[in-house]
């Protein structure tokens, strides 16, 4: 009898052991999804998703008495006014103009697991916004070096497949805390969230919020305290602070 229950037990751990296998070869990351810069230096990557608005030109005045540069992922229904609303206007020639890097936060910031048709369609749309806007201020771009973000940092099996048919260089993801629920969340904690989950190389998840001009001096000067140092999106390692003066992007 304790020998058919050994085996009994035996055969289940097999079991789950094989399909956890499975599963991590299905969920492997692959090349061009990033999460950090690979180093041991002091450095961080500051992005905000969901603009352009007006709510950025305050971020974009810290950044620029810090002199920081930054990553903003943009939501091609709010960059598709650019044409027709000054203010959003005003808001990306700034960000462009003042070195700063455009992303892309898909279309519509909709879930789009088993709909990757969908995704693929609103990917390539909002690069053209993107690449258009680059023109606009006489700034050539090649799509394939769009950083892409997903809304809600989602990831699904078919995100392969969205990659090879748009040729995404890089899906960027990052730690994601709570700053978009602004006053609920609160400014400490928000501070605390970032803080908490600091190491080098680190790229963190921030929000076109209004808030944001609350909590983001301090948490730069706590940063900056720490001897922390900022590096941009840049492919470019000839410029003063492309991550690649730091190490390669990896998950």
């Amino acid at each position: 009898m304790k020998t058919r229950i050994t085996k009994i037990i035996a055969t289940c751990f097999l079991f789950v052991s094989v399909i956890t296998c499975i599963f991590n070869i299905a969920t492997i990351k692959q090349g061009y999804e990033v999460n950090r810069i690979k180093t041991d230096q002091r450095v961080v990557m500051l992005t905000f998703d969901d603009g352009p608005t007006t709510d950025d030109l305050d971020i974009l005045n810290i950044l620029k008495s810090e002199n920081i540069h930054a990553t903003f992922f943009m939501t091609g229904v709010n960059l598709a006014k650019y044409k027709t609303d000054q203010n959003v206007k005003v808001v990306v020639d700034r960000i462009i103009k003042e070195g700063h890097t455009i992303g892309n936060h898909t279309y519509n910031h909709n879930e789009y697991i088993h709909n990757e048709k969908k995704l693929i369609e609103e990917i390539q749309k909002t690069n053209q916004l993107i690449e258009n806007a680059y023109v606009e201020n006489n700034v050539s771009i090649l799509k394939k070096e769009i950083p892409v973000r997903l809304s809600y940092l989602q990831y699904f099996k078919g995100i392969d497949f969205v990659e090879k048919q748009v040729g995404i260089k890089y899906l960027v993801r990052g730690y994601l805390g709570t700053d978009y629920n602004e006053e609920i969340t609160g400014k400490n904690k928000i501070i605390n969230q970032y803080m908490s989950h600091l190491s080098p190389g680190k790229i963190f998840v921030c929000h076109t919020r209004s808030y944001a001009k609350v909590w983001l001096p301090k948490l730069i000067t706590n940063l900056k305290e720490k001897s922390y140092s900022f590096a941009a999106f840049r492919d470019d390692a000839g410029q003063m602070d492309s991550y690649k003066k730091y190490g390669k992007l990896v998950f």
